[in-house]
């Protein structure tokens, strides 16, 4: 296929962010087998009549000898041509969003006899087949007549912006574009860029700069244009609240580059690069503890991607636009409102914590690798009529996954396993999550990661009403029996899936109990059951002695055996899970074995001496000012409020006397169930704690627990204990769904030996690291999750749109 890429060439001419991913769009599709050529027009637009001229040039430019079009940011878009498909970098913003009326009113007052013919002309609907020529003709006429420096051709002025209004709409109406698509979910929703009732796509533009790399973490580094809205000066006072030797360094150059010079100049450790070659930028990048990158209502901001492929934490503000679609608090890197003490505080809790840099970075920068131009270029040779941001076009299919809590930020062993296999899912469809929360009023919908759409539903008064009674009859939590049982009288609930659903291939439960609702909305659609735990087991021994319990697990038994009855492909954590499921129900489901995991390759592996004195630290750190606390080393458990955690937190606090030297950490939601406790002197409840401070846990624990008793499934927390380098100890249930051997990987010990297994660890810190090696060599051998989710991904498109899997044995 022949196809050209239109843009407007800046002038003066300047490389920057949209020369980039233009050369960058030509280039991919190029590489996916196509003639592509880059299309240009100096385009100046300092007055109105340059304005004028650069959007007449495009509307005369015959590119009827190619296939299709791309055009990318105005005035490219006046093109004409039968298949035209916008991906928009953004409008003349100066007459948009940033367009604050100049001293001018926003209607032209009293105007001359030229204007009022221009203003009727203006009236003409937009998307006729002669209204742009009668338009721009009449516009030069009246220049002609006036002249340039007339006052109702101010520029920027109320007749420009206009002109300018009148000319986007008639170009992007309907009747002149095939696909409509944005850089960002930021251009896509700002107001008056697209038709009213546009399906505008979101495809995030991946960098050029293939040689981006990790390298040392020392000094804060930016890279940018040098004028007021990417705010260089705000981030410079921030420096103010920042301590210690550590530079800001600043590439780039711009009109603001001799005020902001001058701003600061005694503080040394403020450093204008100027303008760098890609070579050094590769290297500013690689070699940043942090990148600070705080405009104002950014487009995109390619600098954010760059960072996070280089594995660097991006400190930007709430108000940033695009860039905050790239960054998560306190997840791949720090938001804060747009002030510079705000910003100096969180750049200098950086400087404080390198650690914590480096994981925000090693998530940014996994998150990042999923941008791709295969997305971009497959969406825009064929556009998609999908949801709102969701459906990229090409070969990619749609699937729906249901659960009962949502995927993003993830905070339990149970949403991670959703989280990254989701991921994995959205290497090959587009993926929609559905799920619901009682505490909403109106549903939410976001984007968390590239190709994934997650909806969580406000479940109403009727669906909360009936949990309430349930849940009051019921001796254990009962909320996601509660799904299975009511989800389908949330009108809301029912009514996102619905939405969801149409034009899917499948759909993935994970987890049984929103089997129903399915049902009930697209009851001929194929799915997938991803089995995080055998639920009938597990909830048999949560219930064993409670009264009224047999109707609730009733209740589960039919659930889970039904799905594993009419499901395509089950996945299983273990082979013991595989067993006792296919023993509720005959079923045709292919089977495969998806492991709980971890982000092995992703995670700091720390041992030996620099796990003591990290160790020392933190407890150093802890007990700050309770001098009667004499704990010497740090003990974990990780867990949320889930009742095998609970149990064996419970047996944690009573072992707790038994070792006054070690101080016990309970981390994540299993605390609650000791609020109303008193606790031994060496036992700490830290509650749920952000992924940067159990990082920081991971790598200061002298040892890992995993006294575990009950519960299907695979321990996720003790793949992510041995990523980490933690020596672990645990029980022989805790080890289920895995091949690890007692003194070879780990310390494996039955309760009544628990504290030995634990003051073994203690006492050889050598034999503990050498299995702490071997379980880290065994974590990203059979237990990363990229290539868990890419091998779970592969199975679902089998069962989907594939031929039969052979079964797991």
């Amino acid at each position: 296929m022949k196809l050209a890429v239109v843009a407007p060439e800046a002038v003066p001419f300047a490389v920057g962010g949209a020369e980039r991913l233009c050369d960058g769009l030509v280039a991919a599709f190029a590489e996916h087998g196509h003639d592509c050529e880059l299309v240009k027009i100096p385009s100046p637009e300092r007055s109105f009549w340059q304005l004028v001229d650069s959007y007449q040039a495009f509307a005369r430019l015959d590119l009827s000898a190619f296939d299709l079009i791309v055009s990318t940011k105005y005035p490219s878009w006046m093109v004409r041509h039968p298949r035209h498909q916008v991906y928009m970098l953004h409008t003349l913003r100066g007459l948009y969003d940033s367009y604050h009326g100049f001293g001018q009113p926003t209607q032209v007052l009293d105007p001359s006899p030229p204007v009022r013919r221009l203003l009727r002309v203006l009236q003409t609907p937009p998307g006729t087949s002669q209204g742009w020529q009668d338009v721009l003709g009449t516009a030069r006429d009246t220049l002609e007549s006036l002249g340039d420096d007339d006052p109702a051709l101010i520029f920027p002025g109320a007749l420009i912006r206009r002109l300018v209004h009148w000319l986007d709409r008639d170009a992007l109406d309907p009747s002149n574009i095939a696909g409509y698509a944005a850089i960002s979910r930021t251009v896509a929703q700002r107001k008056g860029y697209f038709p009213s009732r546009a399906h505008v796509e979101v495809l995030l533009p991946p960098t050029n700069m293939t040689e981006l790399h990790t390298g040392r973490y020392d000094n804060f580094f930016t890279a940018s244009r040098l004028d007021q809205p990417k705010r260089i000066d705000m981030l410079i006072e921030a420096m103010r609240y920042v301590e210690g030797p550590v530079q800001l360094r600043i590439a780039g150059t711009g009109p603001e580059e001799a005020r902001l010079r001058g701003l600061r100049p005694e503080d040394e450790r403020i450093v204008f690069l100027g303008r760098i070659s890609d070579e050094a930028l590769i290297d500013e990048y690689a070699n940043a503890l942090a990148v600070p990158f705080i405009p104002v209502d950014e487009d995109f901001g390619l600098v954010t991607l760059e960072a996070q492929l280089a594995g660097k934490a991006v400190v930007t503000c709430d108000d940033s636009g695009g860039v905050t679609e790239l960054v998560t608090d306190m997840v791949n890197g720090r938001v804060v409102p747009p002030d510079p003490r705000a910003l100096g505080q969180a750049l200098q809790e950086l400087t404080r914590s390198k650690p914590q840099a480096r994981m925000m970075g090693a998530a940014g920068r996994r998150a990042a690798q999923q941008v791709s131009w295969d997305s971009v270029v497959g969406a825009l040779l064929e556009p998609s009529s999908g949801p709102d941001g969701v459906g990229r076009g090409g070969d990619r299919k749609k699937i729906v996954v249901l659960s009962t809590y949502p995927a993003h930020p993830a905070q339990h062993g149970g949403q991670i396993r959703l989280n990254r296999l989701i991921r994995g899912l959205a290497q090959r469809f587009e993926v929609e999550l559905v799920t619901a929360d009682h505490g909403l009023d109106s549903t939410q919908v976001s984007y968390p990661y590239p190709g994934v759409r997650q909806s969580i539903a406000a479940t109403g008064q009727d669906y909360r009403e009936l949990e309430a009674r349930l849940a009051a009859q019921a001796p254990v939590p009962v909320g996601d029996i509660a799904a299975s049982l009511f989800a389908h009288h949330s009108a809301e609930f029912v009514r996102v899936l619905r939405e969801a659903t149409r034009g899917a291939v499948g759909a993935v439960l994970e987890q049984p109990y929103l089997l129903p609702l399915l049902s009930r909305v697209a009851p001929s659609l194929p799915y997938a059951y991803d089995s995080q735990n055998a639920e009938v087991v597990m909830k048999s021994a949560l219930f064993s002695g409670l009264d009224g319990a047999d109707a609730l697990l009733q209740v589960v038994r039919t659930v889970e055996a039904t799905a594993v009855a009419g499901a395509e492909l089950v996945g299983v954590c273990s082979t013991q899970d595989r067993d006792q499921l296919a023993a509720l129900s005959p079923t045709l489901a292919d089977w495969i074995l998806v492991p709980n995991g971890t982000d092995a390759l992703d995670s700091i592996f720390i041992t030996g001496s620099q796990r003591a004195t990290n160790s020392r630290r933190w407890l150093a750190q802890f007990y700050a000012g309770s001098p009667e606390v004499t704990v010497e080393r740090l003990a974990i458990f990780v867990g949320s409020y889930h009742p095998p955690n609970l149990e064996a937190a419970e047996f944690i606090v009573r072992l707790a006397p038994r070792l006054p030297d070690v101080c016990f950490a309970l981390v994540g939601r299993q605390g609650l169930y000791f609020d109303n406790w008193v606790l031994p002197p060496n036992v700490i409840v830290t509650g749920l704690v952000g992924e940067p401070e159990l990082d920081r846990l991971l790598a200061s624990a002298d040892v890992a627990l995993n006294p575990i008793r009950s519960g299907g499934g695979t321990n996720l927390k003790l793949i992510e204990y041995f990523a980490a380098g933690v020596p672990v100890v645990s029980t022989p249930l805790g080890t289920r769904g895995t091949a690890l051997r007692d003194d070879v990987e780990l310390l494996v010990r039955d309760l009544d030996g628990f504290a030995n297994g634990i003051r073994c660890v203690l006492d050889d810190p050598a034999g503990a690291q050498n299995r702490a090696e071997r379980a880290r060599a065994l974590a990203e051998l059979g237990y990363d999750w990229e290539p868990i989710g890419s091998a779970f991904a592969a199975a679902v498109e089998t069962a989907f749109v594939g031929t039969p899997l052979l079964s797991i044995e």
